[in-house]
This record gives C-alpha cells, structure tokens and sequence, in this order.
C-alpha cells in the first residue's frame, strides 16, 4: 500500500514534520514520476521497528555495561578489603 506524507503522518499519528524528519534519518521513501513523495507502508512499518528495537538493544548495552563496571568497581574494593 503506497501512501503520501500526510496519510502515513495520520497512520502512524505523527505530524508531517516528524515524517519529513524520519525521512532525512532514512525513512525508506519512492519518489514517483508525477512529484510528491509516495511511501510503501509495509517497508515504513519494518523501519519503524527496525529503528525502535535497535536503540532499546543500544540502551539495554550501555545498561548492562554499566551494572558490569559496578560490579568489577565493588569486587575491587572487596579485595582491597
């Protein structure tokens, strides 16, 4: 399903700046003959996700790697005990 910029900002609930936004990050857009952007929806959707799973990954890391550096932090001072 083809869509333009205001139908896909009204699917997803954003605002066509935010689309247009997207769209400068990587939003996977056709650009017809005829002028204007037209949006394949299924491959916005896996974008989406694909972007949304990736920075909770790239959060759960940097959280991880944090309670790890705790961890060594603690067990150093335990053995300086």
């Amino acid at each position: 399903m083809n869509l333009n910029q205001q139908q896909l900002a009204e699917t997803f609930g954003l605002s066509d700046r935010t689309i247009w936004q997207w769209q400068n990050e990587g939003l996977p857009v056709e650009l017809p003959a005829h002028g204007g952007n037209r949006y394949r929806l299924s491959d916005c959707i896996e974008w989406v996700v694909r972007r949304r799973f990736g920075n909770e990954l790239t959060y759960e890391k940097t959280r991880l790697m944090s309670a790890m550096a705790t961890k060594t932090e603690f067990e150093t001072k335990l053995l300086q005990q």
